[in-house]
Parts: C-alpha cells; structure tokens; sequence
C-alpha cells in the first residue's frame, strides 16, 4: 500500500468515525429527551396517583356516611312500622269491642 492510499484510508476511516460519534450524539440526545419525557409522565403519574387516592378515600368516607344514615333510617323505618302494627292491634281490639257492644244492645242487652 502506497502513501497516497494509506492517507485515503485514514481519511476513509476518519470521516467514518465522525459520521459515527455524529449519530450517536444525535442518538444520545434523542434517548436523553426521552428519558427526561418518561420521567415527567412519570412525575405526571404519581401525582394523578395520589389524587386518585385522595378522591377513594374522599368516596370511602362517603360510603360509610350513606351506609350508617340508611341503617339509622332503616331502624327508624322498623321502629314506625312497629308502631303501625301496634296501632292496627289497638284498633282491631277497639273494633271487636265497640263491635260487641253493639251486638249486645242489638240483642237487647244493656251496657249498663
């Protein structure tokens, strides 16, 4: 190999090797631009995160709320129609008499 041609291939391969460290520049600036994207959504992430739980939590104590009203409401709900029913047992009761007081007098019985 000549001097001539051993310069070509040196100058061959030096414009090689730039070209290379040229892309991976480019390649290592993409990668750090990306990494610094996936950080942010990450970052992005972990706060919709804690919202989210913030908000389960917010509904959970909610849930319970509703939950201990209906129970009361339900043991309201029990204790009315317990009243009801007791009402209905006076009622029946007072029918029965009144009932049989005026079967006695149509009989000609006197209540007195």
């Amino acid at each position: 190999m000549t001097g001539e041609e051993m310069e070509r291939a040196i100058e061959f391969l030096l414009k090689n090797q730039a070209a290379f460290d040229a892309r991976l520049a480019e390649l290592d600036a993409r990668f750090e631009a990306e990494r610094e994207l996936t950080n942010q959504q990450i970052r992005e992430l972990a706060v919709n995160q804690q919202s989210t739980q913030e908000n389960l939590a917010n509904l959970t104590q909610v849930v319970a709320q509703n939950s201990r009203q209906i129970s009361q409401l339900s043991n309201v709900m029990m204790s009315v129609v317990e009243g009801q029913q007791s009402h209905k047992d006076d009622i029946d009761a007072l029918i029965k008499l009144v009932g049989g007081l005026i079967e006695g007098r149509g009989n000609g019985k006197s209540g007195s």
